[in-house]
């Protein structure tokens, strides 16, 4: 009977994961918020919620402009403003004032205030950035690299972007360009800490007052208005619905945009609320101006709209969720806790509002064809495991399990392999949360101390519970222990993607850790059940792999958030939970009860063993001094893991600006054309950025022909991941022509990205970047000449000493884009020095010691080449020492 209920189940998996998955659900209702000091309202405000100290979000706002005292056609003048209020308790009061005057410019929230970036103000178009803290005070920060107003920004992992714009007031074209600011980097007491990067424009060219939004690792930007010289001279504006889509974690400039393109909206738009809010996987476009009555009477226009549109990247359409309380362009948009709104903005053109219009947002349950099957499994589950506890008992023989030989037994083995699997799911669904933090913390709000509490919560009760756990696996069935406990801990990893609120995420963690709790002792017990003597230890030890495979798998929820989002990833791993329970029912035995400590001799016992109680138990455990010190073994251990495990996926994603699944570019070139297509397959197959190759450098490519031959039967191996070529001709002795080679190749392979250009060859190399353009990346990969190359035009380098080096050529790039050629002649005599220093000693084995050193473990170099002993590298580090590696070199790890 239960072979044909497994089957029967798996039938009902198949037919109902061939269903729709989940769409994205989100119930909007009115609110209310009070509206802004200034009576005629404000167009243009920058605006962000900051987390206040004690926990309660605050909305800061500042500048924008209106018509104080008559509407334009009525000859009033536009004034621009510099108040800065604070909205907390329910109240707004002024804090401070902009140095001065501006509206319409670019902004972001940071944990020490407000970026604003930009902007427009009576006369002219402003590059300044500014730092806006809470109490109203101001600092200067590394301004644009042009003034920039009315451009379209989205902040995506502590990094703002700012997309398009215009330059000046009469500019008759909107920038094309794309600018991005790491916030982490913002000092107000160090202002040129951060500096702008210029990075590729959107592929539809430039446009200003473009809708643009951050939803899982990419900005979404659409809409906008383009500009022309109109009959007068002056700029005027074609609106537009394509859009684009920027890969925030892109590593490569030519990779920023993707190909793809999203749904186009659903009529012309521009000037709706900024950024778009994302809630539940969904983008919200609120309002804005559809161009319908642009170059009419302003008198005459009905009023901007009060439509909210959703955008789903996951299906790529759009969908109509109703009005918003306000008709509303050119005005902020920010999500308080629960309370989405949007602050003051125009009415109609020359019109504004003081209204801060609102609405609660939150998670709809509803109930798919997957869900529905977790409830089926379920059931069968539970209804199966309580039979067999009526029918069977519950309760544990003490008899003898030893067999005369004491070999285990083909069924001993096949508990360990399926409990593997169960150790795994343990480990990887606890794991979950920590790898998909961004969505999870975006959807359902919380600080930094509150995502650390949900896995404490976790640990303090996992912990308390276990010595439980272990008492019941003495006292009752050790299989239908681990049974209750794995189908428990996968209905919890289901509910967690149900949850509404924080309240409700912190329940959820607290069952993780009841249910968790009771399965590591009655699993290691069962093994020792089955493993008596010589094979205990191997089987105890694949049994904990598993563990470590399932820290290491539940990165794979970052993929599948990135494809369906984080509820939808909780309950597919909370589904293969409760199948694999259906698996443990059929094929998990125990082997008639008993302890492994009794049959040590292998000697038969006649009758059942008198039960310990458990304060013998406990007085027998707490008087052995190894318990204690394995106690405070594993509490050291525990504590360094699960910081590693709570925190290193955030650090990835914001200081190396890392997706939530991974990112990286393989090198798999070589002298032989089969291994690296071999390496590129799996390279895909790893879901990496990028791969490179060489030219094979033993039997050479004659001409160009020749080589993209090669690169192209790599690049086909795979087939969806971009390509670069690696031109390094004083190693490879290939030395062709790289802008025909670039002109050409491009044809040949479909996901040709750029080229790595290691030839000190700047002639080449300008050449080369005129054949690239915008559309292709070529970083420079000569070191000791990268200012030469800065010069010729390179926007990035790819190189060695930047491993242990990476300010001392931060500091030269940016020396040199503020003007500073002094400094960067400096800096990059400096590096030759630094490299003439390890050169000396054998650059590749002295390079590979420096980075274990600094605690990257690299290994030596292998032969033909030579490692240097302890003295000579004592050496090395003596000199760098005095050129000042202290100051810019990378510290120790």
């Amino acid at each position: 009977m239960l072979r044909q209920l497994f089957f029967a189940a798996c039938l009902l998996a198949s037919v109902t994961l061939a269903a729709p998955l989940r769409a994205a659900e989100l119930r909007m209702s009115p609110a209310s918020e009070p509206a802004i000091p200034e009576p005629h309202g404000l167009a243009g405000m920058a605006a962000v919620v900051l987390p206040a100290k004690e926990g309660r979000a605050v909305v800061l706002a500042a500048g924008g402009a209106n018509f104080p005292e008559k509407a334009p056609w009525k000859g009033g003048a536009k004034a621009f403003h510099t108040a800065i209020y604070r909205l907390d308790g329910g109240a707004w009061t002024k804090v401070g004032d902009l140095p001065s005057p501006r509206a319409y410019a670019a902004y972001a929230a940071m944990a020490k205030g407000m970026v604003v970036a930009g902007g427009v103000d009576s006369e002219k178009h402003l590059a300044e950035t500014l730092l806006v803290t809470a109490d109203g005070k101001t600092f200067a920060l590394a301004p644009l690299p042009r003034p920039v107003a009315y451009a379209a920004f989205a902040v995506d992992n502590n990094r703002l972007y700012v997309i398009g714009g215009q330059e000046s007031p009469t500019a008759t074209a909107a920038l094309a360009a794309t600018y991005r600011l790491d916030l982490t980097k913002v000092d107000p007491a160090k202002p040129e800490a951060a500096q702008w990067e210029t990075l590729p424009g959107a592929p539809f060219g430039g446009r200003i007052l473009s809708i643009a939004g951050a939803l899982d690792g990419k900005i979404q930007v659409f809409g906008g208005c383009s500009l022309a010289a109109g009959p007068d001279g002056k700029p005027a504006r074609i609106y537009h619905t394509d859009g684009a889509t920027l890969i925030a974690s892109a590593s490569e400039p030519a990779q920023l945009w993707a190909s793809e393109k999203p749904a186009p909206l659903p009529g012309n738009l521009a000037a709706a609320a900024m950024p778009a809010p994302a809630r539940e996987g969904i983008l919200l476009v609120i309002g804005g101006d559809d161009g319908s009555r642009y170059g009419q009477p302003p008198q005459e226009h009905p009023g901007q709209s009060n439509k909210i549109l959703a955008y789903d990247p996951r299906a790529n359409a759009w969908t109509p969720r109703g009005d918003w309380p306000e008709k509303i362009a050119t005005a902020p948009a920010l999500i308080a806790g629960d309370t989405l709104m949007t602050v003051s903005g125009e009415t109609r053109p020359g019109i504004r509002t003081p209204a801060v219009a609102a609405m609660e947002i939150g998670y709809v349950l509803r109930l798919v064809p997957m869900d529905w099957l977790i409830f089926v499994l379920c059931a069968i589950a539970v209804g199966v495991i309580v039979w067999q506890a009526r029918t069977k008992g519950v309760s544990r023989v003490m008899a003898d399990l030893a067999s005369a030989s004491g070999k285990p037994s083909r069924a001993a083995w096949i508990a360990v392999g399926l409990l593997f699997a169960v150790a795994m799911l343990n480990y990887l669904d606890r794991q979950l949360l920590a790898t998909m933090r961004p969505p999870i913390v975006r959807d359902i709000p919380q600080t930094d101390a509150q995502f650390g509490l949900l896995t404490a919560i976790f640990l303090f009760i996992y912990s308390a519970l276990s010595p439980v756990g272990g008492i019941f696996a003495d006292r009752f069935s050790r299989r239908l222990v681990i049974l209750v406990s794995l189908v428990v801990w996968s209905v919890v990893t289901w509910i967690t993607g149900h949850v509404r609120s924080y309240e409700e995420l912190v329940a959820a963690r607290a069952l993780m850790g009841v249910s968790e709790a009771c399965y590591i002792p009655a699993a290691l017990a069962l093994i020792t059940d089955f493993h008596r003597g010589p094979t205990r230890s191997l089987a105890t030890g694949i049994h904990m792999s598993g563990i470590y495979l399932g820290q290491a798998l539940a990165g794979l929820g970052g993929f599948v958030a990135e494809a369906a989002g984080w509820r939808l990833t909780f309950g597919v791993f909370g589904l293969v939970g409760v199948a694999y329970a259906l698996v443990l029912i059929l094929f998990l035995k125990e082997p008639g009860g008993g302890h492994a400590d009794t049959a040590e001799s292998g000697a038969q016992a006649s009758a059942p063993a008198e039960r310990p109680g458990l304060g013998e138990i406990l007085s027998g455990v707490l008087h052995v001094p190894a318990f204690w010190l394995l106690m405070a073994i594993m509490a050291c251990a525990s504590t360094a893991n699960w910081f590693v495990l709570s925190w290193l996926p955030l650090l990835l994603q914001e200081k190396f600006n890392l997706s939530l699944g991974v990112a990286g570019i393989a090198h798999v070139g070589g002298n032989c054309v089969e291994d690296a297509k071999a390496l590129a397959l799996k390279a895909e197959e790893l879901g990496l950025d990028g791969i490179s190759a060489l030219a094979p450098s033993y039997y050479k490519p004659g001409d160009l022909g020749a080589l993209i031959d090669c690169c192209a039967a790599i690049a086909a191996a795979a087939p969806k991941t971009p390509f670069y070529y690696y031109d390094i001709p004083v190693l490879t002795g290939v030395n062709l022509p790289m802008h025909q080679f670039l002109a050409e190749a491009p044809a040949r392979i479909p996901t040709f990205a750029g080229i790595k250009f290691t030839n000190p060859d700047l002639v080449s190399y300008r050449r080369t970047l005129d054949v690239a353009g915008d559309g292709f990346d070529v970083p420079w990969g000569v070191d000791e000449t990268i200012l030469a190359a800065l010069a010729t035009g390179a926007k990035g380098g790819v190189g060695s000493t930047y491993n242990w080096a990476p300010k001392l050529y931060t500091d030269l790039i940016a020396a040199f884009e503020r003007g500073d050629l002094a400094e960067a002649r400096r800096l990059q005599s400096l590096s030759i020095a630094m490299i003439d220093a390890i050169a000396s000693i054998g650059f590749l084995g002295a390079a590979k010691k420096l980075m274990t050193h600094l605690g990257v473990p690299v290994g030596p170099a292998r032969l033909p080449l030579g490692n240097p002993t302890q003295e000579q590298f004592d050496a090395l580090l003596a000199k760098l020492n005095a050129l000042g590696f202290q100051d810019w070199g990378a510290k120790a790890v």
